[in-house]
């Protein structure tokens, strides 16, 4: 795990401290520092990973497509999260959040498995 994907970890784990004690105003912080930083890990993976490794790989096409698929569903669950602290809908928030958790330790582990095993290759 990194150091971003530690962080992402810590802020999600604040928002479910935050809205278990009903504090939505701590909740929404914590969220938009975690929103901050997932649109910036996702942006530099778009932009600057995921073309290095279609150049210079031959399976990497179909495998970054894959993984922008999954930006996709956690810009959805994020904006769909967002809507639940607005409301200030806790159950609803939670069961979003531990959705957004399990996706997002998917896609990191994904990234460990594939994306640095290319990533490798293609420097080499």
């Amino acid at each position: 795990m990194t150091d971003e994907t530690a962080r992402f970890d810590e802020e999600l784990a604040e928002v479910e401290r935050s809205l278990q004690s009903d504090d939505s105003n701590t909740a929404r912080e914590h969220f938009t520092m975690f929103d901050a930083a997932l649109t910036r890990y996702m942006r530099g993976e778009e932009r600057l990973l995921f073309p290095v490794l279609e150049r210079f790989t031959s399976l990497a096409p179909a495998t970054t497509a894959r993984m922008r698929s999954e930006h996709r569903s956690l810009r959805q669950l994020v904006d769909n999260m967002w809507d639940r602290i607005a409301r200030e809908d806790k159950p609803g928030g939670l069961e979003v959040l531990s959705s957004l958790r399990s996706v997002l330790l998917l896609h990191v582990a994904k990234e460990e498995w594939v994306l640095d095993p290319l990533l490798r290759h293609a420097s080499s």
